[in-house]
C-alpha cells in the first residue's frame, strides 16, 4: 500500500508555525517500533501580518494587523527549498 504524506502546519506560540509531516497510514516510529502519523521538522517560521486601515468613531485612519492563517503551498515549497 502506497503511503500518502501532506506538509501541514500547526500555530505554535509567539506568532509562529511549526512544519510538520502527516503520513497516512500510519508508519512505525524508527525509535519505538509504534505508529505515528506525524514527524514534526523542528521548522519554524512566522505568521505573516497584513494590516488594513479602518477609521475609528472620530475618522481618523489607523492601522490594523491582520494575521493571515495559511501559506500557500508554492511559498512552502520555497521556504523548504532554502533549508
Amino acid at each position: 500500500m502506497a503511503i500518502k504524506v501532506k506538509l501541514r502546519e500547526k500555530k505554535i506560540s509567539g506568532n509562529r508555525q511549526s512544519l510538520y509531516l502527516d503520513f497516512y497510514p500510519a508508519i512505525p516510529h524508527p525509535e519505538t517500533g509504534e505508529p505515528t502519523r506525524r514527524e514534526f521538522l523542528g521548522i519554524y517560521i512566522p505568521i505573516p501580518i497584513k494590516h488594513k486601515k479602518r477609521k475609528d468613531k472620530n475618522g481618523i485612519e489607523k492601522l490594523i494587523p491582520v494575521y493571515i492563517t495559511t501559506y500557500s503551498k508554492t511559498l512552502l515549497k520555497q521556504i523548504l527549498k532554502t533549508i
